[in-house]
């Protein structure tokens, strides 16, 4: 039996999240929502890719001219100087041009309409999420490695990828922001501590080539900044040595600088060609309420409350008593950041984030949250092992639970914006369709409302 003491858990983790993950889409194929993949969100995001490959014009002036099941797919504004201009910024186009350049290759050769959305396209960036996903788990293996156990990492790969939404928003909705972010996030913190450990221009323009495109896909991913310049600061004596090194290495930081405004370069043309200014808001009168957050709705309410969907989470929270004493490199820099990121998302207008599963905009704080969850996962071992037993008995109810909830999700079992506390126990573990009664008991969130300010 030596060769058991052999086998790589955390590889053999990552074998599990593959073959999970990869079933779950192959059984979704075939059904009717895959040739509808690129909408709402998704296709404000993609609709840079068919102006810009097959139209040849970003300015959208062509949409007049298609057929009406192709015009629904773009949704446009007027910019202040007059031009047709995308809500969205067009860092998920970037995400997806691989998926869609094979799509639009496929669909070439079988001769499907090679029009943007025909199924190749559609299957094509369906699977999207997928692989950035993995390269994201792939990714946290390397840098869970480097501090904690093979078993700690297992556990923790296994749980984030199982046992949280960025299942759902992998295997089903793969297409929105999440996955990708997720990816980004986890490559951002591996060349963040790769650099530091060795200082090389290579490692620092990748840094800040990935954290330009975060950037570019959701401007609040700038916060990011608080783990790099935080990293490997436990307390005032070690602010004055930071200062120096960084100091010591400001041509890193011209060579980062100059790297992240190419990335963002083309966002900015586009802006200032089509909405008259280098810098364009583009949501209107949507706005963050910083004097307001819902941080208590966020985190424990019902209609999306982020620990309620996704309990798991609770564990990597307790994690950040054993991080400190672990690794103190990175529990500051990671506790400021997910302190910061709840403050910031809980102060958008619409808290909720819309339709969704469970609180999406914290999936990309999974890739900094997985370290006290892994401090966790070790210290238990190592020290405790009835509790570590009663956490691996909770960690299995909740990956139960995710898959079970995210079927419900995607059969509209669990209403994806008008949850509360009387709805959810009533469909709670059930997966048949809720009984009229049932469902007079969903709220809906007052939009208008939000907007102008009124929380709830």
């Amino acid at each position: 039996m030596g060769w058991l003491r052999k086998i790589s858990l955390s590889k053999t983790a990552l074998v599990i999240i593959f073959v999970v993950c990869g079933l779950n889409i192959y059984s979704q194929v075939n059904r009717p929502k895959l040739l509808n993949i690129i909408e709402w969100d998704v296709q404000e995001y993609y609709m840079y890719l068919p102006a810009a490959f097959i139209y040849n014009d970003l300015g959208f002036e062509f949409v007049p001219q298609l057929p009406d099941s192709l015009q629904k797919h773009y949704w446009l504004k007027k910019s202040d100087i007059g031009k047709n201009i995308g809500r969205f910024s067009g860092g998920m186009a970037i995400t997806y041009t691989p998926f869609f350049l094979l799509g639009h290759g496929i669909a070439k050769v079988f001769g499907f309409p090679q029009n943007g959305f025909s199924f190749p396209y559609q299957l094509g960036i369906f699977i999207s999420g997928f692989c950035y996903s993995f390269i994201g788990y792939i990714f946290l293996r390397r840098i869970l490695l480097r501090y904690f156990n093979d078993l700690a990492t297992a556990l923790t790969l296994i749980c984030i990828s199982l046992g949280t939404n960025l299942f759902y928003y992998t295997t089903t909705e793969g297409p929105m922001s999440h996955a990708s972010l997720f990816c980004l996030f986890t490559l951002f913190l591996y060349f963040t501590i790769k650099w530091h450990e060795k200082p090389a221009y290579r490692t620092m323009a990748m840094l800040f080539s990935v954290a330009a495109l975060a950037v570019v896909i959701r401007p609040i991913s700038v916060m990011l900044a608080v783990f790099f310049l935080l990293y490997n600061i436990s307390g005032k004596n070690t602010l004055p040595g930071k200062i120096k090194f960084y100091l010591a290495h400001y041509k890193h930081f011209l060579l980062g600088f100059s790297v992240a405004l190419l990335v963002a370069l083309p966002q900015l043309v586009y802006w200032k060609t089509y909405g008259g200014q280098w810098l364009y808001y583009s949501y209107g009168n949507e706005r963050f309420f910083f004097n307001d957050p819902q941080i208590i709705n966020g985190l424990f309410g019902y209609r999306k409350g982020w620990l309620v969907y996704t309990p798991v989470m609770i564990l990597s929270l307790c994690g950040f008593f054993f991080l400190r004493r672990r690794t103190p490199e990175v529990f500051f820099p990671i506790l400021i950041y997910v302190i910061l990121h709840i403050y910031v998302i809980f102060s958008w207008w619409c808290w909720w984030y819309g339709g969704s599963f469970g609180m999406r905009a914290m999936i990309e704080a999974y890739a900094l949250l997985a370290l006290p969850f892994a401090a966790l996962w070790q210290y238990l071992w190592l020290k405790l092992k009835p509790a570590f037993f009663l956490a691996i008995a909770f960690s299995v109810f909740c990956i139960y639970l995710n898959g079970v909830q995210s079927l419900q999700y995607r059969q509209v079992i669990i209403h994806w914006d008008s949850m509360n506390k009387a709805y959810y126990w009533a469909v709670f573990n059930k997966l048949s369709w809720p009984d009229e009664q049932t469902r007079s008991l969903l709220v809906a969130p007052d939009y208008e409302g939000a907007m102008a300010g009124k929380r709830d």
